[in-house]
């Protein structure tokens, strides 16, 4: 770590899934603030998505719009059609077909999160860190930092942790178990 690293606004993203790399995307317009630092930290070992398909409305493109990846997601998505068809027999009729203007698309987990991985440039370096094999486990906070435990036993620091770790989130569930025993 340099010494202009060290004193620099350190955000720390848990998760490495769509979540987290959306937002280190678009913490990337303060790549020229040699003041932030981004760490994103993923339990993987590598950056992977699993599960069903996604449908994506007007506000995800916008935001992949904003990214700079809106022609990107628009070639790697299908956009669903309603079709009614009277289908009784073994030619099936089409009496009306449709599609939603500015509606809907579809993708797998994994396709939207490649074309987040594709954006990643070694522009980026200086500014993101990607650690791989970094199962946040639990965090203290205090007055100055956050100190964020990972599952191998080794620690980090941050200014600000955000936590992007999926629906059984580690740092969610740590977070409420705090509030918890501080309201006791």
């Amino acid at each position: 770590m340099t010494s202009q690293e060290a004193s620099a606004f350190r955000i720390a993203i848990a998760g490495g899934g769509i979540a987290g790399l959306t937002l280190a995307l678009v913490l990337k317009k303060f790549k020229n603030d040699k003041n932030i630092v981004v760490d994103l930290y993923e339990a993987r070992h590598k950056l992977s998505e699993s599960g069903a398909g996604i449908t994506a409305w007007l506000r995800t493109r916008s935001i992949f719009d904003t990214l700079g990846l809106g022609e990107t997601f628009e070639k790697r998505t299908v956009s669903p059609r309603m079709m009614f068809r009277k289908g009784n027999n073994q030619d099936p009729f089409f009496f009306y077909e449709f599609e939603v203007p500015h509606g809907s698309a579809t993708l797998s987990r994994q396709d939207m999160l490649d074309i987040l991985v594709d954006d990643l440039s070694p522009e980026l370096l200086p500014y993101l860190h990607i650690h791989l094999c970094k199962k946040l486990v639990s965090y203290e906070q205090d007055a100055d930092a956050v100190v964020m435990h990972f599952e191998d036993g080794s620690s980090a620091q941050a200014d600000i942790l955000i936590g992007a770790d999926g629906l059984a989130s580690p740092t969610r569930k740590e977070m409420y178990t705090k509030m918890s025993e501080d309201m006791r």
